[in-house]
């Protein structure tokens, strides 16, 4: 075979040429900066094309690249991210050439065009050479594994398109299976015992690998009898003297279940706003992903219950209090979860929610209502045969539940007759004698021991597994479903799919019965719905147990023995009020009643002694720590400073300060100030004002530092003209309220340490907002789904909403090749790689919305406590 059939026969493209492409002939190839060879083969043959960029097309590791074939032929390319032409910045800042390595089918010539800011297109024949073939599709495959790694390490998106395509095309091609991609995953400890119960991202790529790298031929029965629950220290409450009084309504709530009680309509109006107003602001701050999933909207339909005009109007005339109640908060997945109301008038309350049901029932052809009997009595059932509606009403007398959940529903009928009802528990009424009725919190928030226990049962945990496992299967069948449309088969069945070999032959073998079923575009679980309303947990009948489930539910039991040996009773009271300017305080005292004293023996031992006195701030103070340890008064207080840095290429450089510019003071009580000096060297005597000069004193090491006498306390600072600054406002003062520990961070809005966050804030909303654009361009380069149609087949297979953190939307907005690409209208840059400031309109949401905190901490024989007092800003800065 002539060589040259195997390194670039390359033709002029038939018909039009594509506007702004530039087509190559054999004669060209050095000089147009393109190589291409490509190698038949099946199922797929192997291309390699390389193309030289020009100055003004040199480009960032994040810049869009699409590579096409005139007959859509190409399948599964990888773009290997070439090494840095600088050392400045993060990863590669730019890129002189790209590398393409992908499959196609068939032996006819291939047209390929490779779009960057412009076009090159080119023609080659595809040589017909095994041990070429079989090479370069080894180098193929271990850079599209490396790819998947690369993007566990940005940690962009949820690499679940990447453990499929993984794992099936190791399967097809008969190529060493690759370990799953994953950026982060519980290890032994703690993480093991919780991270199941949080719904961590790690656990649903791990199902997902599970499902798709299991081999075994005979699938496990579940003929175990479930193990023995999770043994427990028992709780020890102190005694309680005099009469507690106790809200009627937690009589009628079942003693395993979450209670968030608001007291009247109009708290729990205020509550539900503040989920959604601070839903937002906290997933901006803490999440890594910019996705919306939508779990109020989700509730609300699910439970056929929405927030009218008609009960923000009338709310508080119909009802007298309000209760939220669950068994868990697996609000992504299904919860058991249910509204609870106490009615002023029943008649009034029955029609408002018969309407809102009604509403439901017109609107949605699939919807269905029926009456079915639960605990001897009439419930009125509203629901769709995926869950997405599942909505009982039952009434006791002046108590109207909705719920989704069946079981709780019978324990709501069994504890308003008197049976484990919360009301009735002692360790609830311990609580309440702590954070009495009589004071009226705007929500009081209880977590009692049984709903622990519940949560930690065998029942729970295996039906937990199952459900991450029914989850990955789901997500999974939708990804094959992708990939068998991008190579032109069928999708519509689970066993065309296994048959086609886009799911492994053992797929969807569960001993509970339950498998993925398709009808049109909905993949649903037979047992337990459409994701995001999976039926409830406890409405699951667990009767049996797996071998590995039995084993596993064991080694579970004896981590959470090791780590936790029980869940404390929690108990949260929430008050609110207005302050000047517009912004609001949120005061939350925390309890954990009674409480495991072997659990905080750390805080016992070195936080003996609750403190009434506190320091004052100085002014330009943003942050201070005030600690008793071991009867002695430690404080640290943080300055307002400008932090010096500078962004390139997207990365934050810091320049560290020195010691001298340290904008920290300490305050340390004499004593054991003299000791820790004990090793220092003073510099002269006192100055006037009392300042001493010291050298290679702690806490600030060997740097010069200075230190003024307060007393029985000295302050400590790195220079003098710091000292000089605090010193004279430092007094303690009588405390409201006695405490071990104390943070306090002020409004940071208008400091210069603010234009710092704001910079942290953009960068990182900038690289998740990018995170989803990449997502949405590895979905159209691996599945072949049309660049219009991305976005919504990406909110599909992630079931929640893309969401730009930086304020914009996504758009599709034409190139300089006239190709249409996305890209959020927030942006100023396409790249990451190529912002090195940050828009001078831009401020940190988080900023706009925090204005100052105190949190206070207090541990004593019968209770461990947290005082918080939240100031913010509602509507902004």
């Amino acid at each position: 075979m002539v060589r040259s059939t195997l390194t670039a026969v390359l033709l002029l493209a038939i018909g039009v040429p594509f506007a702004g492409a530039a087509d190559i002939r054999a004669a060209d190839i050095q000089a147009n900066g393109i190589q291409i060879e490509a190698f038949a083969g099946e199922p797929f043959g192997v291309a390699k094309m390389t193309v030289e960029l020009a100055p003004d097309e040199i480009r960032s590791p994040d810049s869009p690249i699409q590579l096409t074939e005139r007959r859509g032929r190409i399948f599964y390319p990888v773009f290997p991210r070439p090494d840095s032409d600088t050392t400045e910045g993060k990863e590669a800042a730019t890129a002189r050439r790209i590398t393409a390595y992908f499959l196609f089918r068939g032996t006819e010539p291939l047209t390929v065009t490779l779009k960057t800011n412009t076009s090159r297109r080119a023609t080659v024949e595809p040589a017909d050479d095994e041990s070429a073939h079989a090479t370069m599709l080894r180098t193929w495959w271990g850079q599209y594994g490396e790819a998947a790694r690369q993007v566990a390490r940005d940690d962009l998106y949820p690499p679940l398109a990447e453990n499929y395509l993984l794992a099936t095309l190791a399967r097809r091609l008969n190529l060493d299976a690759p370990k799953p991609v994953k950026a982060w995953s519980p290890t032994d400890g703690l993480d093991q015992v919780f991270s199941i119960l949080t719904g961590a991202e790690s656990v649903r790529s791990a199902a997902q690998s599970k499902v798709l790298l299991e081999t075994v031929e005979t699938p496990e029965k579940a003929d175990r009898p479930l193990p023995k629950s999770v043994d427990t220290l028992p709780i020890n409450l102190p005694k309680i003297t005099g009469e507690v009084a106790i809200e009627p309504i937690a009589m009628h709530v079942p003693e395993e279940c979450f209670y968030v009680r608001c007291g009247s309509f109009a708290n729990f109006l205020w509550l539900r706003s503040v989920i959604d107003g601070w839903g937002t602001n906290l997933r901006d701050l803490i999440s890594v992903r910019g996705l919306d999933y939508r779990i109020g909207p989700r509730i609300e339909r699910q439970l056929a219950l929405r927030e009218t005009v008609l009960s923000r109007m009338f709310g508080d005339t119909v009802v007298s209090d309000v209760a939220i109640l669950g068994t868990d908060t697996f609000l992504r997945e299904g919860a058991a979860i249910g509204i609870l109301f106490e009615a002023r008038s029943g008649s009034a309350l029955a029609v408002q929610i018969s309407r809102q049901r009604q509403e439901a029932l017109d609107g949605d052809e699939d919807v269905t209502q029926q009456t079915v009997e639960i605990g001897g009595r009439d419930v009125s059932l509203l629901s769709t045969e995926d869950n997405r509606v599942r909505s009982f009403y039952a009434v006791d007398g002046k108590y109207h539940l909705v719920t989704t959940s069946r079981t709780i529903v019978q324990r709501f009928f069994e504890a308003g007759a008197g049976e484990r009802s919360l009301g009735k528990r002692k360790e609830f009424r311990w609580a309440r004698s702590t954070m009495p009725v009589s004071q009226g919190h705007t929500a009081f928030i209880y977590l009692s021991d049984p709903f622990f226990r519940q949560l930690i049962g065998p029942e729970y945990r295996i039906e937990m597994t199952r459900r991450v496992r029914a989850s990955a299967e789901i997500d999974v069948v939708r990804l094959a479903q992708l990939a068998a449309r991008a190579e032109g088969k069928r999708a519509g069945t689970v066993d065309r799919l296994i048959a086609d070999d886009f799911l492994p032959p053992r797929f969807g073998i569960r001993p509970d019965g339950s498998h993925v079923t398709i009808d049109g575009r909905e993949v649903t679980d037979s047992l337990r719905g459409a994701y995001g309303s999976f039926l409830p947990i406890p409405d699951v009948e667990i009767a049996a147990a797996t071998p590995s489930e039995v084993e596993a539910y064991e080694q579970f039991a004896k981590a959470y023995r090791n780590y936790w040996e029980k869940m404390d009773p929690v108990v949260v009271a929430v008050q609110r009020k207005s302050l000047k300017g517009g912004k609001e305080r949120v005061i939350c005292d925390v309890h954990v009643t009674p409480y495991a004293r072997a659990h905080y023996g750390l805080f016992a031992m070195y936080l003996p002694k609750a403190d009434e006195k506190s320091w004052t701030h100085a002014p330009g103070d943003i942050g201070t720590l005030q600690v008793n340890i071991q009867g002695s008064k430690y404080a640290l207080g943080m300055r307002d400073f400008r932090p010096k840095f500078t962004i390139k290429n997207g990365v934050i450089n810091r320049e560290v300060p020195d010691d001298p510019d340290m904008p920290a003071y300490w305050l340390l009580p004499k004593k054991e100030t003299v000791l820790l000096f004990g090793m220092a060297e003073t510099v002269g005597p006192p100055d006037d004002d009392g300042s001493i000069r010291v050298k290679g004193g702690i806490p600030f090491g060997s740097s010069e530092t200075w230190a003024r006498d307060l007393g029985d306390y000295f302050v400590i600072a790195p220079n003098k003209k710091l000292l000089a600054e605090v010193a004279p406002n430092l007094k303690l003062k009588q405390a409201q309220r006695s405490a071990k520990a104390r943070l306090w961070i002020g409004d940071l809005a208008e400091t210069e340490v603010a234009a710092a966050i704001d910079v942290e804030s953009y960068l990182r909303a900038r690289k998740i907002s990018g995170g989803n654009v990449a997502f949405m361009r590895m979905l159209e380069q691996q599945f072949h789904i049309p660049t219009a149609r991305a976005r919504s087949a990406a909110e599909e297979l992630l079931d929640a909403r893309l969401v730009c953190p930086l304020g914009g939307d996504y758009e599709l907005k034409r190139g300089p090749d006239r190709a249409e690409r996305w890209r959020s209208t927030a942006w100023q840059y396409e790249s990451l790689y190529q912002v090195n400031s940050v828009p001078e309109e831009f401020r940190s949401p988080l900023l706009d919305w925090f204005a100052g905190v105190l949190i206070e901490l207090n541990i004593d024989q019968d209770m461990l406590s947290t005082h918080i007092e939240l100031d913010v800003r509602p509507k902004g800065r």
